[in-house]
C-alpha cells in the first residue's frame, strides 16, 4: 500500500504518451518529454553528441524517433546548432526525384524527360546528398549570425557557391536541391567571385556548370575550411528514412536515395572528423530499409556496423519487474503524479495501478507479464495498448482485467495495421491484404502445409490472395510474417524474432502471437 499522503491522479490524467515521439515532444513540451524519456539498455547519447556514432536503427516502433529528438534537445540546451530533417515531410516526391536526377550522368540524362527518373540503383546520388548537407551547414550558420569558421576565401567561396545554386533561399532545408537541366546548373555569382582556374565551367560567360563539377568544388571547398570557435557544434539529424512498397519506380527511387544519403552522412562526418568542426550527421531509420537497401558498390553494413546502433528492448535475464519496457512504463507512471509524488518507488506506483495478477492468457499471470507478452518488444505497443484504456477509462483509478480485456480487439485490430505498413516494405498492398484473408480462421497453431492449402483455397474465392499466390511461396511469406512478428514457431519453447529468435524454422508448427488472436479470429 500507498504510504504517500497525496492522492495518485487518475487513468485519465497518466502521461502514457504519443505513438509517435515527435508529436509527443510537440504535445507535451521539450521539458515533460525529457522527464518522461527512458532509454533503451544499449543506448548511449554521448557517443552521437561526441560524434562516435552516426546511425541509429531498429525495428518499427523501437524509439528511434524519440531517441533522436532527445539527441536534439540536449544538443539545443546546449547551445548548439541543430536542422531536424524529417525525411518524409521534408523531402517530397518531387525534391527526392531531383535530387535522383543530380545523380545521372549529362549524357543520358539528356533523353529523359524531366519527371521520369529511372529507377536503376547503379545511380550515385552520394554527391548530390553531400552537397544538401554542407547547404543545411552553411545556412545555419548564416541564419544564426555565428563565427562557426574563419571568414577566408574559402568560406566567402562556398557561401557564393551556395547562394548561386539556390538563388540565395536562405531555409536550411525547404529547397533540397537546385534546378538542374541536361545535368547543369546555372549560378548567380557576382563577378567579384574568383573560383580559381580549375573550376569546370560548361558555359563560363553564362556561369553554367556540370552539376558533378559543382558538387566536387563545394566538397572540395568544405574540407578545406578552418574552424574559429572551437566550443560550437553543429547537427543535422535526418528521420523517418523509410521505404513504402506503393509503386516500384518510388519504391526503387528511395533505395538508391537513401542508401545514398547513409553513404554521404558518413563521408560528411569523415571530413568533420579529419578537419575537427564538431559538425555530426546523424539518421535513424529502420531495420527493414537497412535490409531492402541494396548497396551497389558501397560498403553500407560495414558503415552501420562501425558507426551504428541497433536500439533493442530485449532483457537479457533477470526478473520481469526489470524488463525495460516495464522500466520505462513504470517512469511514466511516476512522473505523472503531482511532484510532491517524486519519492514514490517503483513497487509502489505498480501496485497502486495494477493488480498482481490477471490470470487472462494463463493461470498466475502477473500484470507484468500480461503487458510484456501484448507486445513485440517495443514501447510503441506499450503506448498504443495503455492509450486505448486510457481513452475507455478516464476517470479509473486502477487497471484490472475489465481494462485490459475491453480493448484487446481494438488492440489487435491496430497491431495488425501496424504490420500492414512494416509489409509494405516488400509486398503490395493486395499481397498484404492476401496474407490477412490466409490468416483468418486459420486457427491458434498450424504448419506450413495447411498454411499452403488455406492459401490455394482462399485463391479461388479471393482476388487478393489470388496475387499473392501467383507471386510468392508460402515458405518465403511465412518467413516474412515470422521475421516481423505476426506469427512465432510452436515446441518445447516458442520462439519469436522478436525475442532474438532470428533462424526461422519452416518445419515446426507455427503459432500467432497473442496480441493478434482477435484479429484473426482465432
Amino acid at each position: 500500500m500507498l504510504e504517500n499522503s497525496f492522492a495518485l491522479v487518475p487513468i485519465g490524467k497518466l502521461y502514457f504518451g504519443k505513438l509517435d515521439a515527435y508529436s509527443e515532444c510537440l504535445e507535451y513540451g521539450a521539458e515533460i518529454y525529457q522527464t518522461l524519456f527512458y532509454s533503451c539498455p544499449n543506448f548511449h547519447v554521448e557517443k552521437f553528441l561526441e560524434g562516435k556514432a552516426y546511425y541509429i536503427h531498429g525495428d518499427k516502433g523501437v524509439g528511434k524517433t524519440a531517441l533522436l529528438k532527445h539527441i536534439e534537445i540536449i544538443a539545443i540546451n546546449s547551445n548548439a546548432l541543430v536542422e531536424y530533417i524529417r525525411f518524409k515531410k521534408d523531402v517530397d516526391d518531387e525534391a527526392r526525384n531531383a535530387i535522383k536526377r543530380a545523380g545521372i550522368p549529362s549524357n543520358s540524362f539528356e533523353e529523359i524527360i524531366d519527371k521520369d527518373v529511372p529507377a536503376n540503383l547503379g545511380i550515385n546520388c552520394i554527391a548530390a546528398w553531400q552537397v544538401y548537407i554542407i547547404k543545411c551547414i552553411v545556412n545555419q550558420i548564416t541564419a544564426k549570425k555565428c563565427t562557426f569558421f574563419e571568414e577566408n576565401r574559402e568560406w566567402n567561396q562556398l557561401k557564393s557557391l551556395i547562394r548561386g545554386a539556390y538563388k540565395n533561399d536562405d531555409s536550411p532545408i525547404k529547397k533540397i536541391f537546385p534546378k538542374i537541366k541536361h545535368g547543369n546548373i546555372k549560378l548567380d555569382l557576382g563577378d567579384i567571385v574568383e573560383l580559381g582556374a580549375d573550376f569546370e565551367w560548361e558555359d563560363c560567360s553564362n556561369k553554367i556548370v556540370s552539376f558533378s563539377a559543382y558538387a566536387k568544388k563545394v566538397i572540395d571547398l568544405f574540407s578545406r575550411l578552418k574552424k574559429k570557435n572551437h566550443e560550437q557544434r553543429s547537427y543535422i539529424l535526418f528521420d523517418e528514412l523509410e521505404l513504402v512498397n506503393l509503386q516500384k519506380k518510388t519504391y526503387q527511387r528511395d533505395i538508391a536515395l537513401i542508401r545514398d544519403l547513409i553513404q554521404a552522412i558518413y563521408y560528411i562526418n569523415e571530413i568533420s572528423k579529419t578537419c575537427k568542426y564538431q559538425i555530426y550527421s546523424i539518421a535513424c531509420f529502420r531495420n527493414e530499409v537497412y535490409r531492402n537497401v541494396a548497396s551497389v558498390g558501397y560498403e553500407i553494413n560495414k558503415n552501420v556496423q562501425d558507426y551504428g546502433v541497433e536500439i533493442s528492448w530485449q532483457q537479457s535475464g533477470g526478473s520481469i519487474i526489470d524488463n525495460p519496457l516495464i522500466k520505462m512504463l513504470t517512469n511514466r507512471l511516476i512522473n505523472s503524479q503531482p511532484r510532491t509524488g517524486s519519492n514514490i518507488s517503483e513497487q509502489e506506483i505498480w501496485q497502486a495501478y495494477f493488480d498482481e495478477y490477471v490470470n487472462i492468457n494463463y493461470q498466475f499471470q502477473t500484470s507484468r507479464n500480461y503487458v510484456v507478452d501484448q507486445t513485440w518488444g517495443k514501447p510503441r505497443d506499450i503506448i498504443r495498448l495503455f492509450n486505448l484504456i486510457q481513452k475507455k477509462f478516464e476517470d479509473a483509478q486502477r487497471i484490472g482485467n475489465s481494462c485490459f480485456e475491453s480493448v484487446r480487439k481494438v488492440y489487435s485490430q491496430e497491431s495488425w495495421e501496424e504490420f500492414s505498413n512494416e509489409l509494405s516494405a516488400k509486398y503490395t498492398q493486395e499481397e498484404i491484404d492476401g496474407i490477412k484473408q490466409v490468416l483468418v480462421g486459420i486457427g491458434t497453431v498450424f504448419s506450413l502445409e495447411m498454411f499452403t492449402r488455406k492459401l490455394e483455397e482462399k485463391s479461388m474465392h479471393f482476388p487478393t490472395v489470388k496475387i499473392l499466390h501467383d507471386n510468392r511461396l508460402p515458405v518465403e511469406i511465412l518467413s516474412d510474417i515470422y521475421r516481423v512478428g505476426i506469427i512465432g514457431t510452436d515446441g518445447k519453447w516458442k520462439r519469436f524474432y522478436f525475442k532474438g529468435d532470428e533462424d526461422f524454422d519452416c518445419t515446426a508448427s507455427f503459432v500467432i502471437h497473442y496480441p493478434l488472436r482477435r484479429f484473426f479470429s482465432v
